[in-house]
């Protein structure tokens, strides 16, 4: 998938370079070409959250370099304590 600019929808970049980048060349927002379709009754009942959001962001990384690190950053980004009293 690629990444076009708000401005200017001639202007294409990988999920990796859109971050890189933050704002277009021509100051516009990065948003993805389309929105893909996600089917939630092909997904198993019991995802855990990183399962879950790996599912539904998979489309947005396919063909870039994070694809193959996306459960791994979900893993990471969605891990929760066990205990409250870890929050200070």
């Amino acid at each position: 998938m690629y990444y076009q600019s708000t401005r200017n929808t001639t202007l294409h970049k990988t999920l990796s370079e859109a971050i890189l980048s933050g704002l277009a060349e021509d100051g516009g927002l990065f948003i993805p070409e389309f929105f893909p379709k996600i089917d939630l009754k092909k997904m198993p009942a019991h995802f855990s959250y990183p399962d879950f959001a790996e599912y539904v962001l998979k489309p947005y990384f396919s063909n870039d370099f994070l694809e193959s690190h996306l459960l791994a950053i979900c893993k990471k980004s969605l891990h929760f304590s066990d205990s409250a009293s870890s929050i200070e």
